[in-house]
């Protein structure tokens, strides 16, 4: 994990990114992670329930919430295809394309489940690849996975090896993840920042 940066963080202003996700463990602590290693340039405010996990309910949890924000904040969807239809997920693409483009919104989504997203930070990914074989090649890099990421450690390079594996649209029909689109959005000015330090 990062070790927090102890220089101060002249900017008035950190962009906030509100995330609804369908599950309420394995998401929760992956960018629970992301929130410490980006602490100083972005705050991540999760909304789980495991209880109301399909599209409409990830969509409920998220709708009213860009009141309280500021332009340039973030309201994000994040969720597997899983065993949902794809009307079941238009609904999330039709509140996608009704943003006003003061707040951005997304939608990030995984082909089959949020695993294959965590599997690109150790491999390349196999061309298909079903939910459960997704969770098997997961196991070969963390043996104890049991939906929890407790002892996670990912590098820089590891984040930016899985999003440059993530493809930039919503993969609806076929197999893949555009998660990355998310978290380069979220890491980007600290990875920036991080690399300056290192010159």
């Amino acid at each position: 994990m990062y070790p927090h940066k102890r220089r101060v963080n002249s900017r008035a202003f950190i962009k906030k990114f509100v995330i609804s996700c369908e599950g309420g463990v394995t998401e929760k602590e992956y960018f629970t992670l992301l929130q410490s290693i980006c602490w100083q340039y972005a705050f991540i405010d999760i909304l789980t329930d495991k209880q109301k996990s399909s599209p409409d309910k990830v969509l409920e949890r998220i709708i009213g919430y860009g009141k309280s924000l500021k332009a340039g904040d973030e309201l994000w969807c994040v969720l597997d295809r899983d065993y949902w239809t794809a009307e079941q997920i238009s609904m999330l693409m039709e509140w996608l394309a009704g943003g006003d483009g003061k707040i951005e919104r997304g939608v990030a989504l995984s082909n089959p489940k949020f695993e294959l997203w965590l599997l690109a930070h150790f491999q390349e990914l196999p061309i298909l690849c079903g939910a459960a074989e997704c969770v098997r090649l997961l196991k070969q890099h963390l043996p104890e996975y049991d939906k929890h990421l407790d002892g996670l450690i990912v590098s820089k390079e590891m984040i930016e090896s899985a999003i440059n594996q993530s493809t930039p649209d919503v993969p609806i029909n076929c197999m893949g993840t555009n998660v990355g689109t998310l978290v380069d959005r979220i890491t980007h000015e600290a990875f920036m920042v991080d690399s300056d330090e290192r010159r």
